[in-house]
């Protein structure tokens, strides 16, 4: 356990502007929006908590897509993930538990990468089976289709349909991004080091203007990164995919992220000890040696102590 936590502090220490995943820093999934409704549900009804209904996702666990049934499935084939280091410390939630990911899976997964919030979970970058077809709401209620060449959460070229149905108020046009690019564009998966660059270089700017930080939308400033990970690699390399779950200090979240990653050891024990996802407490605010162990998180559970 202490070497896992020591090895992750050293990449998140030394990570930097690069193409390789596992030289780039930590790269961390939170358990916001989708994910958190499914940690707080399933956490709830395992322990015969009340139940706070959001949509219908009442059986889902946040290392599993979206069930089909629920209304969130049409995200089911992504999931969004940052990258952190002592040069980019910075998650989309100060509070939202997470895990951290595998550079492994991360690289085989990866389909695009924003220097910020890519907005990821919207119309213009969902894809949809032939014949589908999703109202949207962000961007005047227009009627979104199946559209070739799509990668989900990345990029979707508009339709033709779509461009001549209403002109006063089009949606916005998603192009990749190019070398040198400033723009709010998605990186192609080769291109992480780019990514990196611009995501450092606009944190530059937005300290440079205060106002930056106050006009953002989102949690965190909008100083965090997102990569967009394919679901299908995801749940492929699971249990793998997980190198350690970890809840930021401070969080309210901690007792419940305790009995989703007892579950989780659950779901694929026998698990030996060695490969085992540790339960951390992070802390951004230590540049040097941001992860600890939860203290407590020694009451763990489907661990084969024999490999």
């Amino acid at each position: 356990m202490p070497d896992t936590v020591a090895r992750l502090n050293d990449r998140f220490a030394q990570g930097h502007p690069t193409s390789n995943v596992s030289a780039a820093g930590l790269v961390v999934h939170q358990f916001d929006g989708v994910g958190l409704v499914q940690m707080l549900q399933e956490t709830a009804i395992r322990n015969r908590l009340p139940v706070e209904r959001t949509g219908n996702v009442t059986t889902a666990v946040p290392w599993l897509p979206c069930p089909e049934d629920s209304w969130c499935s049409k995200f089911a084939d992504r999931f969004s993930a940052s990258v952190v280091s002592r040069r980019s410390p910075y998650m989309l939630s100060d509070g939202a538990p997470g895990v951290i990911l595998a550079p492994a899976t991360v690289s085989r997964a990866l389909l695009c990468a924003w220097a910020n919030d890519g907005h990821s979970m919207t119309e213009e970058l969902t894809c949809m089976p032939p014949g589908a077809v999703w109202m949207g709401r962000d961007v005047g209620h227009w009627r979104f289709e199946s559209s070739a060449n799509c990668t989900p959460g990345c990029y979707r070229p508009l339709t033709a349909q779509e461009l001549a149905r209403n002109t006063t108020r089009p949606p916005r046009k998603v192009r990749w991004c190019r070398p040198g690019s400033g723009a709010w564009c998605p990186w192609r998966p080769d291109s992480l080091s780019d990514m990196l660059e611009q995501s450092e270089r606009q944190n530059r700017e937005r300290q440079k203007h205060s106002r930056w930080a106050t006009s953002c939308n989102q949690q965190g400033g909008c100083r965090y990164n997102e990569l967009v990970l394919a679901a299908e690699q995801w749940v492929h390399d699971l249990p793998g995919t997980i190198e350690a779950f970890f809840v930021p200090k401070g969080s309210p979240h901690a007792e419940r992220t305790r009995i989703l990653h007892s579950q989780f050891l659950r779901q694929f024990e026998p698990l030996p000890a060695a490969v085992a996802p540790p339960l951390l407490e992070m802390d951004l605010a230590n540049l040097e040696a941001p992860l600890r162990r939860l203290p407590g998180s020694d009451r763990e559970v489907g661990l084969s102590r024999g490999a």
